[in-house]
């Protein structure tokens, strides 16, 4: 407590500092019940469906999950890097342009997407052997909602409205799932992958409507402008970069299982899969902070107060690592009774799942290097490392999964994660003047008391 003490005082200087702690509190106390309901939800779809038929449903999960982000095109980080300054300055017409472009963009390219994964399926034999007709069609409508979702959640975040943006996905829709998934666990209903996939499409819309007549008064706000400005330069300039890092992001954190399931078979894919639900546990409190730090990053660059966003920053790293080491510890423990509570044969997976905790680990210890180049006008530089980081994970996965199989998959993605990580934090020292990752900020900390 004497080392947290003064890094509370100087950070709730500024009124925003107690917005970031209370945002990253509420934040957390709904990640935290969303990982658990996530952690939940795939256990049972997994004792609901068995070994080959979740090994399908998570290829088409993840795949989902990856196009859909692509056809996102970066809103949400462009959100979070415009709509603040935007609101800062009170640029009405802006804002109005801002969001109308985002929105039929994200349309346009949803609905494209979706269609290139239905004719590639059609086309590329390994696609078609993975997945079912069914299962084909409840991907590609699943693939815009969850762009959809991510847009929407971001626009109502920047709004302050925390509860708004994470309660509905992160735990009504959960919760819905876990009653159908645990209906079919109970043998009532006998359930395949494409069943389930469909359940939580249909599910997916339903909350998502519902989020969206929450927000219809934000929504209309923000479009009460008589007139729009299109800044379509400086938007499509920064929105590239962005889109490419959260495309590259969801690939690093999906795209294994898809690999897997392509150049080995379905049913490889689920035990990985669990050994990846189970490990990003320990990116629970870095994605809590992350939520409620980055808006404010964005307002502090653009209103030139360097000094309150280097101790947020700071803060939040002392935050997100000895979390993420006390989850590492947990893991070491627990894990190998986590993974069986899928599948006894799961348990096999451990060591998969220590690799990835040890990247995740030290991503975290890295501090939250992605928002700050994101959020500060790095975003080129940030993309850069992270597409390069991601082709060669790609190549050595490449020539490693066909003969060590699961392993093959998680060493590159491990090695390569964790190395963007220490380097993203050497260019924020070296472009915003100080140490993002946790050690910094306790040496920083220690030589301020001492100074004391």
């Amino acid at each position: 407590m004497k080392l947290l003490r003064p890094v509370l005082e100087k950070l709730f200087h500024d009124g925003k500092g107690r917005d970031v702690l209370i945002g990253s509190g509420i934040a957390f106390l709904i990640k935290l019940s969303s990982a658990f309901l996530s952690y939940i939800m795939f256990l049972l779809i997994a004792r609901a469906l068995g070994v080959t038929e979740y090994g399908a449903f998570s290829f088409g999960f993840a795949l989902a999950v990856t196009l859909g982000n692509i056809a996102g095109l970066g809103s949400g980080n462009s959100i979070l890097r415009f709509l603040p300054g935007y609101y800062a300055q009170q640029s009405t017409s802006l804002l109005k342009g801002f969001v109308f472009k985002v929105g039929s963009a994200v349309f346009t390219s949803s609905l494209a997407v979706s269609a290139v994964l239905v004719f590639a399926a059609l086309a590329v034999p390994n696609i078609r052997a993975a997945m079912s007709s069914n299962l084909l069609i409840a991907v590609a409508l699943l693939i815009p909602l969850i762009a959809y979702g991510d847009t929407l959640s971001s626009f109502i975040r920047v709004n302050d409205k925390m509860v708004l943006s994470l309660l509905p996905r992160d735990v009504m829709w959960r919760i819905l799932i876990i009653v159908v998934a645990g209906i079919g666990a109970a043998t009532i209903w006998s359930l395949d992958a494409s069943s389930m996939m469909w359940a939580i499409t249909g599910l997916y819309a339903v909350v998502l409507l519902l989020q969206t007549i929450g927000a219809r008064k934000l929504l209309k706000a923000a479009l009460s402008a008589e007139n729009a400005e299109y800044d379509i330069p400086s938007w499509i300039s920064v929105t590239l970069p962005l889109w490419g890092a959260t495309t590259l992001a969801a690939m690093i954190q999906q795209f294994d299982v898809v690999m897997l399931g392509l150049l080995l078979a379905p049913d490889e894919a689920g035990p990985y899969f669990a050994a990846q639900r189970t490990a990003t546990l320990l990116t629970l409190f870095q994605l809590a902070a992350s939520l409620a730090g980055a808006p404010l990053i964005a307002r502090y660059h653009a209103t030139q107060a360097f000094d309150q966003m280097t101790k947020m920053a700071r803060f939040l790293s002392l935050l997100m690592g000895g979390a993420a080491v006390a989850g590492f510890i947990a893991m070491l423990v627990l894990g190998e009774w986590l993974l069986s509570l899928f599948n006894p044969s799961f348990a096999a997976v451990y060591p998969v799942m220590i690799i990835l905790c040890l990247a995740y680990t030290v991503d975290a210890l890295a501090g939250p290097t992605a928002y700050l180049l994101q959020m500060t006008g790095g975003q080129s530089a940030y993309l850069k490392l992270a597409a390069t980081s991601y082709a060669i994970t790609i190549v050595l996965q490449l020539v490693l999964i066909p003969h060590f199989g699961l392993v093959g998959a998680a060493i590159p993605n491990a090695l390569c994660f964790a190395a963007t990580s220490i380097i993203a934090a050497s260019m924020v020292r070296r472009r915003l003047g100080f140490d993002p990752s946790t050690t910094g900020a306790l040496r920083f900390y220690f030589s301020a008391s001492k100074a004391k």
